[in-house]
């Protein structure tokens, strides 16, 4: 598929410190294990046709992967391995790390998320899984001997007796270790919660949008014979982009609990999400609606029905149904991508109901469809604010900066200045949940936008309007800024706010992030 013409094998790899650390490890747990039976081989895949000779002058994009086999009598499989993701154009995966393999004496870069499957010993899916999500915090490998340290200092923190690492991990301690590694998770519970949370869909879209892994971790279909259900956790770490999906139309037609929100998330059209899975191989494409979240028998008064220990249990036809959803952003990020996207949406609707109408630029076609019109009678008339679509993702002020500075009205003479860096400058190293907005046939069709607003990151979202988490507001032709002379902004309970607008020469649909200067997602 990414068109390897040769391969190269090479011997000689057991003697890496974390093999032979898994090597021992198995030992401790299997003392019939024999070391001197172990054999690894590395195999590494190129486009170009070389030879020993050659290897030392072909191109660096020539390598498109490596894969470490280890056979010891526990179980063949593929101890580690890095491809380059699938270059389809509407596939997208972000912030993948770039790993150093030395091939024939020559050293090779590749960008991927690390690809490895369990030993059933000293570590289960559950670990696999973390390893490839723990790799883009740390800027390294994360060796099993150190996940199972963290994982026996917790239960033994918490009163958990200790149980073999082949058996599996639980959710929370997924969590321990992916916090200990640097992260901070959002977990969506399936299988505890008495009302369904947000859909499982959502928890995974914000982090990966982003960035950042996350784990899926589904329940297995119960067998009738079966008195203990499995579990399986991949990692989920890109999604399709399809411009022909019949989803967000039907949403909007059929069912019309959606218009309520009169905004309608990016997510709807990712027919697919990119993930590894240790039992079939990686870079798979995981349609987003294969399993839906875990659901507890209920009888019709919706009072759970309990089995003959007292406890409930999953319903039949729930069979191979989600459990929990983890997200993963950077320690520092306190704001939920989901209720900064909220607040986003709050501002953008209170901004499009007073921004000037003489305002440069504001009666451009684009800005028309966005805004919220008047009666006669000064009644508010809500002219398809359903449409608006919602793109949320984690940058930093001078991410920010570089990515509208490059890009581009629909006419190409036309940028944002210079100056949004110096306005941006206390700010730059701060973390920001940016809400992109556009339409539907401008989001599909083109991969554009007309603005976006920007909520802080590093700030933990109150239950009211809280003028301290918004940044400011971009559209055709303005920024939106709060006015700081705004006395409301002391009374949150009543908070109203106004703003100031500030002229910008882009006045109509620019780029995506990760879309500048006609990038493919």
């Amino acid at each position: 598929m990414l068109g390897a013409r040769t391969i190269v094998i090479e011997d000689g790899l057991k003697d890496a410190l974390d093999l032979q650390e898994e090597d021992q490890d198995i030992l401790a747990l299997r003392p019939d294990f024999k070391l001197d039976e172990t054999e690894v081989c590395r195999i590494s895949f190129f486009r170009d046709v070389i030879s020993k000779s050659t290897i030392g002058a072909i191109a660096e994009d020539s390598f498109i992967g490596y894969a470490i086999f280890k056979r010891d009598g526990i179980k063949d499989r593929i101890y580690e391995s890095v491809f380059a993701t699938s270059k389809r154009e509407n596939n997208f995966v972000r912030g993948a790390p770039s790993w150093t393999c030395a091939v024939a004496g020559r050293e090779f870069t590749i960008t991927g998320h690390l690809y490895a499957q369990q030993n059933g010993v000293t570590n289960c899916c559950a670990h696999v899984a973390v390893r490839t999500a723990a790799t883009c915090f740390l800027g390294e490998d994360l060796s099993y001997r150190q996940m199972n340290k963290w994982v026996s200092e917790y239960r033994k923190a918490e009163g958990i007796d200790e149980t073999p690492p082949g058996e599996g991990l639980t959710n929370l301690e997924i969590c321990h270790i992916l916090e200990k590694s640097g992260a901070k998770t959002f977990v969506a519970d399936f299988e505890q919660a008495k009302l369904s949370p947000i859909p499982y869909q959502l928890r995974l879209y914000s982090s990966v949008e982003s960035g950042f892994p996350t784990i899926m971790f589904f329940g297995l279909e119960q067998q009738a014979d079966e008195d203990k259900r499995g579990y399986h956790a991949i990692p989920i770490f890109g999604h399709t982009f399809n411009e022909d999906m019949w989803v967000p139309s039907a949403d909007m037609m059929y069912f019309p609990l959606h218009k309520v929100t009169k905004c309608l998330t990016s997510s709807a059209w990712v027919s697919m999400f990119i993930g590894h899975d240790d039992n079939y191989g990686s870079n798979g494409c995981i349609p987003q609606h294969y399993m839906e979240p875990h659901r507890i028998c209920r009888n019709e008064e919706g009072h759970a029905i309990l089995d003959d220990n007292g406890k409930t249990f999953t319903c039949r036809q729930q069979g191979g149904s989600v459990l929990y959803a983890i997200a993963t952003v950077p320690s520092n990020i306190k704001a939920d991508p989901i209720e900064a996207e909220a607040i986003a949406a709050d501002y953008l609707l209170t901004i499009l109901e007073e921004v000037p109408e003489t305002f440069p630029g504001w009666h451009e076609r684009w800005q028309n469809r966005l805004a919220l019109h008047k009666s006669d009678t000064g009644t508010l008339l809500v002219r398809r604010p359903e449409k608006m679509i919602l793109r949320t993702s984690l940058v930093t002020g001078s991410e920010y900066c570089d990515h509208v500075k490059s890009v581009r009205g629909w006419d190409s003479n036309k940028r944002i200045t210079d100056s949004i860096k110096e306005i941006l400058s206390s700010v730059a190293d701060d973390p920001f949940w940016m809400t992109e907005v556009s339409i539907p046939e401008l989001f599909s069709a083109n991969r554009r936008k007309v603005g976006e607003v920007l909520i802080r990151a590093d700030r933990e979202p109150s239950l009211q309007r809280d003028a301290g988490s918004f940044l400011f507001a971009r559209l055709p032709g303005c920024f939106a800024f709060l006015d700081p002379s705004d006395s409301a902004a002391s009374s949150p309970a009543d908070y109203a706010p106004s703003f100031l607008y500030v002229p910008v020469d882009i006045d109509d649909h620019v780029e995506l992030l990760g879309c500048e200067e006609a990038t493919s997602l």
